[in-house]
């Protein structure tokens, strides 16, 4: 689903545009990585370093910048080429 937002996005955005957005961070607490379940609607979906990369990419974006990737919060710098 977040994939779908993203490229809609994409779409809609000028060549150049920034789309900064935040996501779930792969998070880990006393060495468990907690990591969603399609069930799971409280952590949400999270995302490691490597897979905001993979979406980027996948969608035309070029990831210029990525903050809290094994946090809460994950920021998402999202350039359209």
């Amino acid at each position: 689903m977040i994939e779908t937002y993203v490229r809609e996005v994409h779409r809609l955005l000028r060549p150049g545009a920034l789309f900064k957005f935040q996501v779930q961070g792969y998070v880990e607490q006393d060495g468990i990585a907690y990591e969603s379940t399609p069930d799971d609607t409280w952590i949400g979906v999270t995302f490691s370093d490597e897979q905001a990369v993979e979406l980027a990419e996948k969608t035309g974006f070029e990831p210029r910048h990525r903050h809290g990737a094994n946090e809460q919060y994950f920021w998402l710098w999202f350039f359209k080429r």
